[in-house]
Parts: structure tokens; C-alpha cells; sequence
């Protein structure tokens, strides 16, 4: 018996595993991912910043609105007091965020020192950087002014992170009737 050996040719196998072009062009797709991320991530922060100062500014300008709807209620002012200066009780134009004085409404003649709020975590806040105007104005009714009825539009200016300021508006009517 004959045992034959027969010598084979082995072929090499072409290389497996990745150019040096490819591990680049791998890495620049992704960095410019980790930078949308990055990027997506600090808008998040800035919003929920934000969002803050937005929810403190809705809840003034319906406690502007409270109080006004307050003294129309009260015993103590006429429906010509729910007005603007000079003939009104309520001043005219933007002001600091105050506290109430004496009369116990916003945005009046006697306010005292700029108004704090306590934050959930504890922590106290200035509102030295918002603004508050409140414009009491006749309503219109069929084109001409209305003697019981005015339009009341309470405007909070407040900071921004991310355009400086803005602005929410609260828009309502209040009559002459409790």
C-alpha cells in the first residue's frame, strides 16, 4: 500500500478588519453625533431654566389679576379705583415686581421692597430682573367704550437664558358688578 501525499497550496485569505480610512471616517461620523447630542443637551438645560422663570411669570400675572378682581369685590374701592393713575390706584406703565403696601394691592402708589418667592428645593428668589404692568382700559362694545366693563392686561416681563427677556400676557374683563 501506497500512501500518497499530496501537497496542497494553501491561498491566502485576504486581510479582514479595517482600513485606516474607515476607522476615521467612523470616528468624524461619530463626533459629529456626540456634538448634535451635546448640543441637543445644553437646549434642554437652558429650557428647563427657563421654564422656571416662564411658570413664576404665569403664576404673577394671575395673582395681579386676583388682586384686581379682589378689590373690585371689596368694600373699600370704587369702581373708579379700578383704574389707572393718575385716576386710578394702579400705576401706569412696567415696575419692579413689589410687594403689596399698606392698600394690600400690587402694583400701587404704596408698594413696598421687591418681591422674594420660595422655590421648592428651599431656596429663596429675587424677582429684581421681572417687570409687571397692568393696564386697565375701557372694553369696546359694538365701537364705543364700555362704562361698566374693562379690559385688564397683565404683563410680565421675565429674563430668558436663551433670547434675554420675554414676556407673558394675561388678557381678562372685569364689570362694574360683584
Amino acid at each position: 500500500m501506497a500512501i500518497s501525499l499530496h501537497h496542497h497550496r494553501r491561498r491566502l485569505a485576504p486581510q479582514r478588519g479595517m482600513a485606516l480610512l474607515e476607522v476615521l471616517v467612523g470616528a468624524v461620523v461619530l463626533m459629529v453625533g456626540m456634538i448634535g447630542v451635546l448640543s441637543l443637551f445644553g437646549y434642554a438645560v437652558s429650557t428647563m431654566t427657563s421654564s422656571d422663570e416662564q411658570m413664576i411669570a404665569r403664576q404673577k400675572a394671575r395673582e395681579a389679576m386676583e388682586c384686581i378682581v379682589g378689590a373690585r369685590n371689596s368694600a373699600s374701592y370704587s369702581w373708579a379705583d379700578i383704574n389707572n393713575a393718575p385716576t386710578g390706584k394702579f400705576v401706569s406703565g412696567a415696575t419692579t415686581m413689589t410687594q403689596p403696601g399698606a392698600d394690600g394691592l400690587i402694583n400701587t402708589g404704596d408698594d413696598g421692597g421687591v418681591e422674594t418667592i420660595t422655590l421648592p428645593n428651599g431656596k429663596t428668589r429675587t424677582l429684581s430682573d421681572f417687570t409687571r404692568q397692568i393696564t386697565i382700559a375701557p372694553a369696546i362694545l359694538g365701537g364705543l367704550p364700555s362704562s361698566t366693563l374693562r379690559t385688564v392686561t397683565v404683563t410680565i416681563t421675565y429674563p430668558n437664558g436663551r433670547s434675554g427677556t420675554s414676556t407673558y400676557q394675561l388678557i381678562g374683563y372685569i364689570s362694574s358688578w360683584n
